[in-house]
């Protein structure tokens, strides 16, 4: 494919695509964490460097730092000799980052300003994509129809298969089967518009076959062949998010390129669908979004194009599309409503579709959170705030993807103060039985434990599950005129324990 202006960008490109990929992999690292490209553009450097310091950004991955780049060449120079370019670099840019509305604006502006064929080509195919993106599907025909004009060579194999997707995707099979045609009589091995014409024939045969054959991106005799020296030697790549493997949101990060020094015309991508887009080889770093409406795994194909069509190289990747945080609930201590204790388990149940629930953090207050932690349906020890009461503790958990939960919380009754007995009393009943009875200062069980005056080893309990505030206990089939001793138990509903000194009793003589 002849470009007689080959744009600065894709010399640099060219020139080092190994070094390149490396170089980006490394750079764009710290700002993959971020999310968002740091700004320290060098605005005092001299304006004959610009162009390569937005480029240098450009294949870092800063798009932002080389929008600013390029918008201050503008800013500085709107007529010079070079602006149609930079407003060509400047479109794609915005492109890659999302904001097609700029996009087109910088596109339009460099068609305007450009005597360049190949610049022209560049922004007719890059506008007619976007219009395809907002669903304009007859002006981007119109568009493309334009380009096919200006085109020459291997252009318009591009071109034809632009034009099919554009007819395909407004629902015009016909016209779209002619211009992938077209594109196979000038690139036979070309796998984007084979794989559209077995979509098209999918179509058609899922309508009376039971179990057609799905399409599939580079079939035998497609995308290579295996004696194509050339084109086994391409190897293209593509790694999504630095091979994360979920995403929260679908503007994603890609790194391209070949795993050989085989430079690259351009690629075509589809980002999660069948909707494939042509890009001019620029940048080994893009950002771009994934397409479709429902959240699951997407992948993302690459189809690499050799200088001069001379070869193919299929890259693909996928990653899980998580947008839905996770959600559920969590009890203390299993549900109890009360603790006796201020170190409690919390006891998870939650859910999430894709990526799983990974982390957690908690709080006793809702304001001051601790760090994530790992998630376990279990977590031991935690601490409640001091001093009885209720207690509040607040959870949120966040997925794989790092889609973060509402809060949730459950409550407990924190009481580690044991019960007050009182009023313990013995009313003799006859000569093998007594009542014992005491109070308490709060609702709890009660029990005796006695035993023989002289047996220690033996002792014989007596309870009550019944929680009140007044205890009575019957200790029956006792010994006549024999001495006893006996202490009184309760137990709150938290769990604490209080039992009263040692007592004892002489029963009744028999009568």
């Amino acid at each position: 494919m002849p470009h007689p202006n080959r744009t600065w960008i894709t010399t640099v490109a060219k020139a080092n695509l190994v070094l390149l990929i490396l170089i980006a992999l490394i750079l764009s690292s710290g700002s993959r964490a971020a999310g968002i490209p740091g700004s320290d553009v060098p605005y005092g450097i001299e304006p004959s460097n610009d162009i390569q310091v937005g480029i240098g950004y450009f294949h870092q991955g800063k798009l932002e730092d080389a929008i600013r780049v390029f918008s201050r060449i503008i800013e500085n120079k709107p007529e010079g000799p070079e602006t149609d370019e930079v407003y060509a670099l400047l479109g794609y840019a915005y492109l890659c980052r999302g904001w097609n509305a700029e996009a087109e604006k910088a596109y339009s502006e460099a068609l305007r300003q450009t005597s360049d064929p190949a610049l022209r080509f560049r922004a007719l195919l890059a506008l007619g994509q976007l219009q395809l993106d907002n669903g304009n599907h007859d002006k981007a025909v119109s568009l493309f129809n334009d380009a096919l004009r200006a085109s020459v060579g291997q252009d318009k194999a591009i071109t034809y298969t632009l034009l099919g997707i554009a007819n395909y995707e407004a629902g015009k099979t016909a016209p779209a089967r002619e211009m992938f045609d077209k594109a196979l009589n000038i690139f036979p091995d070309d796998p984007v518009p084979d794989y559209y014409i077995q979509l098209i024939e999918y179509d058609v045969k899922k309508k009376s076959v039971l179990f057609p054959k799905k399409p599939q991106l580079g079939r035998k005799g497609i995308a290579g062949k295996k004696a194509d020296t050339k084109t086994s030697n391409l190897g293209g790549v593509v790694s999504i998010n630095s091979g994360a493997k979920y995403t929260l949101t679908p503007h994603i990060k890609l790194t391209l390129g070949t795993k050989t020094k085989i430079p690259p015309e351009g690629f075509f991508i589809s980002a999660g669908d069948d909707s494939f887009r042509w890009h001019d080889w620029q940048s080994t770093n893009i950002e771009w979004r994934l397409r479709g409406d429902e959240d699951g795994v997407k992948k993302v194909s690459v189809v690499y194009y050799a200088e001069d069509f001379l070869a193919t190289s299929i890259a693909e990747a996928s990653i899980a599309l998580d947008r839905r945080p996770p959600w559920g609930s969590f009890e203390i201590n299993q549900g109890d409503k009360y603790a006796n204790n201020a170190f409690v388990n919390l006891n998870f149940s939650t859910y999430d579709k894709l990526s799983g629930v990974t982390g957690v953090c908690l709080s006793n207050d809702g304001r001051i959170w601790t760090d994530w932690m790992t998630y376990r349906s279990t977590l031991h020890n935690w601490q409640l705030t001091p001093g009885d009461g209720t207690k509040k503790v607040y959870a949120r958990v966040h997925d794989g993807a790092g889609n973060i939960s509402r809060v949730f919380s459950a409550t407990v009754q924190l009481d580690t103060t044991p019960p007050q007995l009182w009023f313990i009393n013995v009313k003799h009943l006859n000569p093998t039985s007594v009542e014992i009875t005491w109070m308490t200062d709060e609702d709890c069980d009660s029990a005796v434990e006695f035993r023989l005056d002289g047996d220690k080893k033996q002792t014989i309990t007596i309870s009550d599950d019944k929680f009140t505030t007044f205890h009575v206990i019957y200790l029956k089939d006792l010994t006549p005129s024999t001495k006893y001793r006996f202490k009184a138990l309760s137990r709150d509903l938290a769990g604490n324990l209080s039992a009263s000194r040692e007592y004892s009793f002489v029963t009744k003589a028999s009568e």
